[in-house]
């Protein structure tokens, strides 16, 4: 059941600009967590803030539980209470304490007793005991980003909008707070959208991502379809390495596609390429392609990208097709070492040119 639905965002900077956002629509399901990602600069922290009523798009509506919040003309401040934001850049007032800062959204709505068992509550929940009286400097930076989102949670909100919160701590806190923080909110049933920039974050806690670049979304769905099927050039870029063959569609009938390229010809079934294409990418992930002493595909190593517990090795093939094939880090290769290549079709997938 969705909580949140966006019908039809469109918005520009500045009437000379292209539209930064183009008719952006998505649902947010009850106690899911959707990641949207993208490159910078393509919107993604100018939608939450229309979503939340801070910015006026020029077109579409936002919807809580089936009632309209947001349009152009027109904000529901009251149903507005029930979202929460933590941004990129510090929300926290350095010369109040720990408890100040996480009771201020509640300072003038509820009282006293109320807005101390709130914060209680929270500092609990997020392991800040003994930390109350403390200023957000004395803290270290795992221990303030827990604040932030102690602060976004006092109010009880139903839907948490998260715009890169991670981005300054590094990558061991990093790993350790979303570890920590996300699993609160699922156990409380939060609703969330989570900014990021960082695919393995991304994908590691989130049931659905959604991709937007050049001002429209270019794919919703589970991060495992997501990389595995991807619905563009652009997501499969985005998301991962990939090989792209150009290939020439000989045949389609029934479940089987025949391609040709400078390879060969390859008899794909189970993939459907786009309706109407003559000419398509043949698409594997590194990690599918088979290198070896014997294979298909005669090539050379012409650079090893080591990356510790894997590496990526990038083979030239005779008729100058580079492939990108991933290996474990254990393995040994050599620059301009001979070995073959081979594309096992059934882990291949169609892509339009």
């Amino acid at each position: 059941m969705s909580i949140l639905e966006v019908r039809n965002i469109s918005h520009n900077f500045d009437k000379k600009s292209l539209a930064q956002l183009t008719d952006i629509s998505f649902i947010l399901e009850k106690g899911e967590i959707l990641s949207l990602i993208g490159p910078s600069g393509t919107g993604k922290s100018t939608l939450l803030n229309i979503i939340l009523g801070t910015l006026v798009a020029d077109s579409g509506e936002v919807f809580f539980d089936d009632e309209l919040i947001v349009s152009p003309t027109y904000r529901n401040q009251e149903q507005l209470k029930h979202f929460a934001y933590v941004p990129q850049v510090s929300t926290l007032d350095f010369d109040k304490t720990i408890f100040e800062n996480i009771s201020s959204p509640l300072i003038g709505l509820e009282d006293e007793i109320t807005i101390t068992n709130s914060v209680r509550d929270m500092i609990e929940i997020f392991g800040l005991e003994y930390k109350d009286h403390k200023l957000p400097g004395d803290l270290s930076a795992g221990q303030r980003q827990r604040v932030e989102f102690a602060k976004a949670m006092v109010s009880g909100p139903k839907v948490l909008l998260l715009d890169e919160p991670f981005s300054n701590l590094d990558q061991f806190l990093k790993e350790e707070v979303i570890s920590e923080v996300f699993p609160i909110f699922r156990e409380r049933g939060l609703s969330v959208v989570f900014v990021s920039h960082n695919l393995d974050e991304a994908f590691s806690i989130s049931d659905r991502a959604m991709v937007l670049a050049h001002g429209k979304v270019q794919q919703v769905a589970g991060p495992r379809e997501v990389y595995a099927n991807p619905a563009t050039v652009f997501v499969a870029r985005f998301t991962g390495k990939i090989n792209l063959l150009a290939s020439n569609v000989l045949s389609a009938h029934g479940d089987e596609t025949v391609v040709k390229n400078s390879l060969g010809e390859f008899h794909v079934t189970g993939k459907t390429a786009p309706e109407g294409k003559k000419f398509i990418y043949l698409a594997i992930r590194p990690e599918n392609v088979q290198l070896g002493e014997k294979g298909q595909i005669a090539g050379r190593v012409k650079h090893i990208d080591y990356r510790g517990d894997r590496q990526f090795i990038h083979i030239a093939t005779n008729d100058r097709n580079k492939f990108i094939v991933s290996r474990p880090g254990t393995e040994i290769y050599k620059l301009d070492q001979k070995l073959r290549v081979t594309i096992p079709v059934e882990h291949s997938f169609f892509l339009p040119i």
